[in-house]
């Protein structure tokens, strides 16, 4: 039905090990939660009745609902652009094109075989979202609808992901625009009803999961399903009839000079222009050139529409100065994804176009190449770099917020800009598979910030005594920094990785809570000095030793 290419993954895939790891993390993380909101409830109150038991599987729940449909979507996102992405850089999509396949066996069989991979997700918690029935105040009716809405938004995903890296020529291209789609579906949807009469819960997926949630269904999910299943089709047609259109991409060379013997062309003639090369080749590679495509201007127009938007609730005279910082936070988080996505792919598309061996080989010294990477990310990110601040700056004059207290935030903020390239920088460099180094780096940017988001909405969600509350969060948190240090020490391990792969997530736990508490100056502290040195112990090896996997690795 799909072609050679999925029939291939669908023979291949159960014979990996990573298949099975990565089910039963997923399974775990999602036990783990649920284990943890058990002990919040348990600790805080006591629990008398069924009463109590379906209250607590009504909020367990609605936890965790919403998590999976999060972290289903952008990964069927990443995993479908990511893979047509490395075919691209490593020339073999062009292989592909030159077999019989037809041009809908290649184009589907890619988003079916990277949607193979992207549905274990949800189809391994399943089952830990059936365990809610148990306690009671959910029913399995309400647990299979949330899984029909979370699958059906997981093929829009992966359609626009893969439709995007078919049409886009490099791969930090690809990923940006990916995610700014994503953002945007996010937020046309949940705004909808504000400039249409259609209801959010038929277009967004957020509020389709909510209504899934309910008890009792008011709004059905028919309409949401017809709305993906006419996105997927409506994305995917150009792709399948163009495919051979847009890739190979048509590069308009010179006009050849024929010469003859009698009247030879001098191919070394003075009047050409040569472009000077700064001291730096790498940053002057990066700042120069087209490294990244021709069209970066679409994900800069992406980002600042949304920029815009944002700015446009912040001066709405309806918002209060602190509730502003609930529409800048996302765009914040949305910066530092898309700077740690420039920062990784710096690395992986060298290592992908057999240009990482060759600059290795070369007099480059490590510092030359390492700085080079950061400045450029940062350069080729500068938006992303300056527009938080600037909001910052917008509700500090309009709003009358302390300055001290957009000072921090706009130097935290700085901070984290920092910690998420160097992040991008160290996992392009310890992981020789691209797919692998995109993922792990944007994992733990998920993880350190939505991940300790979810972990206070928990909080909020089961009140009551902070003591009785910190145990348990501790021991999750712990065990995230334990993940942290196997996904980032894998090929170095150190003291300095293992100490600040434990204290980024206290660091970042505390820092929300304590911004609860207007305690502006310990969560400026925390911030400062645990992804500072974060950051002193991923870049100072990565200039000193310079210790790049090899490609041939992978």
């Amino acid at each position: 039905m799909f072609g050679p290419i999925f029939t291939r993954e669908l023979v291949v895939s159960p014979e990996r090990t990573k298949i099975y790891v990565a089910r039963s993390i997923y399974a775990a993380l999602f036990l783990a939660i649920s284990a943890t909101a058990w002990l919040l409830i348990t600790g805080s109150q006591q629990i008398r009745d069924v009463g109590d038991f379906a209250r607590f599987g009504i909020r367990l729940f609605s936890i965790l609902a919403p998590l999976s449909l999060t972290l289903s979507m952008f990964q069927s996102a990443l995993l479908s652009a990511s893979s047509v992405s490395q075919e691209k850089d490593r020339k073999t999509l062009d292989l592909l094109l030159l077999t019989n396949l037809s041009s809908y066996e290649l184009t589907v069989g890619k988003l079916a075989s990277s949607l193979l991979h992207a549905f274990i997700l949800p189809f391994a918690t399943l089952p830990v979202l059936m365990s809610c029935t148990v306690f009671g105040g959910v029913d399995a009716q309400q647990t299979l609808r949330v899984f029909g809405v979370t699958l059906a938004s997981s093929i829009v995903s992966g359609a626009i992901g893969s439709a995007l890296a078919f049409r886009c020529e490099k791969t930090f291209l690809t990923i940006s625009l990916t995610l700014l789609t994503l953002t945007a579906w996010l937020i046309a949807g949940e705004t909808a009803p504000y400039w249409t009469s259609v209801p959010a819960c038929n277009v967004s997926p957020y509020s389709a999961v909510l209504a899934a949630a309910e008890p009792i269904q008011t709004q059905p999910q028919t309409n949401f399903y017809l709305f993906c299943a006419l996105t997927a089709i409506l994305i995917y047609t150009p792709v399948i009839l163009r495919v051979r259109i847009w890739n190979p991409p048509r590069i308009v060379k010179a006009p050849v000079v024929e010469s003859t013997a009698e009247n030879p062309v001098n191919i070394h003639a003075e009047n050409l222009i040569s472009r000077p090369v700064w001291d730096n080749p790498i940053l002057w590679r990066e700042v120069r050139t087209a490294a990244y495509g021709r069209r970066l201007f679409l994900y800069r127009l992406g980002y600042l529409v949304m920029a815009g938007l944002c700015l446009y609730a912040v001066l709405s005279q309806s918002q209060t100065a602190s509730d502003c910082f609930f529409y800048i936070a996302p765009l914040a988080l949305l910066s530092l994804v898309l700077i740690n996505t420039q920062s990784v792919t710096a690395i992986s598309t060298e290592r992908d176009g057999k240009a990482l061996d060759l600059l290795l080989s070369s007099d480059l010294l490590p510092s030359e190449f390492v700085w080079g990477k950061l400045l450029g990310a940062f350069w080729n990110s500068k938006e992303m770099v300056l527009v938080p601040p600037i909001l910052v700056g917008v509700v500090w004059f309009f709003k009358s917020i302390s300055g001290e207290y957009a000072l921090y935030l706009i130097i935290g903020y700085l901070i984290l800009t920092l910690f998420s390239a160097t992040l991008g920088l160290h996992c392009g460099m310890i992981y020789a598979n691209s797919r692998q180094s995109i993922g792990v780096s944007l994992g733990v940017v998920f993880f350190l910030f939505v991940g300790v988001a979810v972990c206070l909405r928990m909080m909020l969600t089961f009140s009551g005594s902070f003591q009785a509350q910190f145990q348990p969060f501790l021991a999750l948190i712990v065990g995230g920094g334990a993940g942290l240090y196997a996904a980032l020490g894998i090929r170095n391990p150190s003291s300095a990785i293992a100490l600040a792969s434990f204290g980024c997530p206290c660091a970042t736990f505390y820092a929300l809570v304590a911004l609860m508490m207007n305690y502006s100056l310990g969560v400026f502290f925390v911030v400062c000095v645990a992804y500072g040195f974060a950051v002193a112990a991923m870049l100072v090896p990565a200039i000193y030793e310079f210790d790049i996997v090899s490609s041939k690795a992978d």
